[in-house]
């Protein structure tokens, strides 16, 4: 496990994300990512022995974690801190220094909640928080379709 908790380890985790070829546009939305967890007092981290899932944010630590499945892909990479920033969100709204999360009241995709009633058992609080990330990242995913789904 590697906390990104300096400006030299995010100098660190830049170069290398450089060096396997990911976009300077993509390496800057990483840092803007970090640093917006950081704003917020969130830590972020890399966990290459976290297997089962892509990636977690966990309001009681304010912890986002990216796992191995995310960390060994580029696209994974971004998609999945889109996802887990968008908790950082929920968790902000609650107020950042607590345990709770709000939804962000936007309307969520179809395609959200399918993924979401697919892949998760879990409550309808739960549910809407999901959809919620999962329906941002399709819009940043597709912009031009996205406007659709949040407006």
């Amino acid at each position: 496990m590697h906390v990104i908790d300096g400006h030299e380890e995010l100098n660190q985790l830049i170069v290398a994300l450089g060096e396997r070829g990911m976009s300077s546009k993509s390496i800057e939305m990483v840092e803007s990512y970090i640093r917006s967890c950081w704003d917020k007092g969130v830590d972020v981290v890399l966990n290459p022995e976290m297997t089962n899932s892509y990636g977690t944010y966990c309001p009681t630590t304010n912890t986002l974690t990216l796992g191995e499945k995310a960390i060994s892909c580029d696209v994974e990479f971004i998609e999945t801190l889109e996802h887990e920033f968008v908790h950082v969100l929920q968790d902000q709204l609650a107020g950042i220094h607590n345990a709770d999360m709000h939804h962000l009241g936007i309307p969520t995709s179809q395609t959200a909640n399918e993924i979401v009633s697919a892949n998760y058992n879990v409550d309808d609080h739960t549910h809407q928080l999901e959809a919620e990330a999962f329906t941002i990242e399709e819009a940043i995913d597709n912009p031009m379709e996205g406007t659709e789904l949040l407006f």
